[in-house]
């Protein structure tokens, strides 16, 4: 049943592709700074709202720009909450939803993480990993976080 169904939705998707594309013009590379990557969506705890990554390709660079967004899903209206920032991922809500913290670059290109306050503001950084964060979790009660980093190498000539 379960391979019947799928064998389905893949044929259904494999027609509406052939006659989108063949509907549309042929792509060109011009067309390429308008596919967006939607990625790891976060439900706010109150479920009011998603936060989500949004991926964009840069032409000039040959990278993605990312940034964060947030999704209110009674309006689905959009805000974009970070700005200029690099490699940014990891979304999460604190449990209390008034914070949301996230991974990105910091000025030596380490994955470091921030906090922004849903009220409005600019992210605080509020690690300094020597060899950039990996992961991380809020604690239940929203007063931490915990991370988890790669261990520094004593002697980095061996």
């Amino acid at each position: 049943m379960k391979t019947k169904l799928t064998s389905i939705l893949f044929i259904a998707f494999i027609s509406f592709f052939s006659i989108t594309v063949s509907a549309q013009k042929r792509f060109e590379l011009n067309d390429m700074d308008k596919l967006y990557t939607l990625s790891d969506p976060q439900i706010a705890p109150d479920g009011k709202s998603i936060l989500v990554v949004v991926a964009k390709p840069d032409t000039l660079t040959n990278k993605f720009k990312s940034s964060i967004h947030q999704v209110d899903i009674a309006t689905q209206s959009s805000q974009q909450l970070t700005f200029d920032r690099v490699s940014v991922s990891s979304p999460k809500w604190s449990p209390s939803g008034t914070q949301m913290a996230f991974i990105a670059a910091d000025a030596e290109k380490k994955s470091q993480i921030f906090v922004l306050t849903m009220a409005g503001g600019e992210a605080k950084q509020i690690t300094n990993s020597p060899t950039g964060v990996l992961v991380f979790s809020w604690r239940p009660d929203g007063k931490m976080i915990a991370f988890s980093q790669f261990d520094e190498v004593a002697n980095k000539k061996k």
